[in-house]
């Protein structure tokens, strides 16, 4: 009986630290991410927006409460809405998306972006999020790339 009661005891001391570290772990997250340099937007169940970072309203030029106030759609270009279709899709069936969306700034510009979306539960409730990291200026040196090949083949007949 002695070491089912020093058994408890260790479980209940385990718990007692477990529940001291959730709000430092918390604020770690938090901190993780406001800092990122990739921008995440966080979805509920529904879809809705409910949280998003710095980076992901400086990818946008708009601020958290009017990208949060706004249409999800509204961040994309029209020529990518089947692909954050795809993204939506996937992450509300449970499983991980990776692919590429045009991004759209509040100026009407816009970016090329890798977009990641995850799945995960908060709260007992069911939540997505993505993951954009601006990518225009790998794709315009490939683009550049493709251009000089080209150029070379047709100057050298290859």
């Amino acid at each position: 009986m002695a070491a089912d009661a020093s058994g408890s005891d260790r479980l209940a001391a385990l718990r007692h630290e477990a529940d001291s570290l959730q709000p430092a772990r918390a604020e770690d997250y938090r901190r993780i991410f406001e800092t990122t340099a990739d921008g995440i937007l966080i979805f509920d169940h529904a879809g809705q927006l409910v949280d998003v970072n710095p980076a992901a309203c400086a990818l946008h030029g708009r601020t958290r409460e009017s990208i949060l106030c706004g249409d999800p759609l509204g961040l994309i270009h029209p020529d990518s809405h089947a692909a954050f279709q795809a993204f939506h899709d996937t992450v509300t069936a449970g499983r991980e998306f990776s692919g590429h969306v045009l991004g759209l700034r509040s100026d009407g510009s816009t970016f090329h972006a890798e977009l990641h979306g995850i799945p995960y539960r908060m709260a007992d409730e069911g939540h997505y999020f993505a993951v954009l990291r601006d990518v225009t200026a790998r794709k315009r040196a490939e683009q550049r790339v493709a251009e000089l090949r080209a150029k070379f083949r047709a100057a050298f007949g290859q």
